[in-house]
């Protein structure tokens, strides 16, 4: 299976939480098909800029009940919104995020790659595009 790097489109509020820590879950209705290598975060209005990347640990999936058991403290919502989240799906996903790293400067997506259109959940970032980002950094103790 091939292994891509993402944008996925945030709102400035959870991404602010993300880099925090306070957020240790980032909630889904769908995912890529293809293996996560990097994910980076488009900050939607009023950022409208590429902020940061995360890395994740894992991805929980299950039904919208599992997922909450899992990661109710830590998703950034509280039960009512959660239900709304997930509607009727029956099945839902969580990011969760082992390093966020924020960027000392956001990158401007408009700037940097052509015809670019802000994610509706996340796109695929071809390679070429993503020699442009700035790199993921590392944690040593993940070696």
């Amino acid at each position: 299976m091939i292994v891509r790097d993402i944008v996925l489109a945030i709102k400035p509020k959870y991404a602010k939480t993300l880099y925090s820590g306070e957020k240790q879950f980032e909630l889904r209705r769908k995912l890529p098909h293809s293996l996560i290598n990097h994910v980076y975060l488009y900050e939607s209005r009023p950022v409208k800029k590429i902020t940061g990347c995360i890395t994740l640990k894992r991805v929980v999936t299950g039904s919208p009940d599992k997922v909450w058991q899992i990661c109710a403290s830590t998703c950034g919502l509280d039960k009512p919104a959660f239900e709304t989240y997930c509607g009727e799906r029956p099945k839902i996903y969580a990011l969760e995020i082992a390093y966020a790293t924020k960027f000392a400067v956001p990158l401007d997506p408009y700037t940097v790659f052509p015809r670019f259109v802000p994610p509706q959940n996340f796109h695929y970032l071809p390679t070429a595009l993503g020699n442009k980002l700035p790199p993921v950094p590392l944690k040593e103790d993940w070696l």
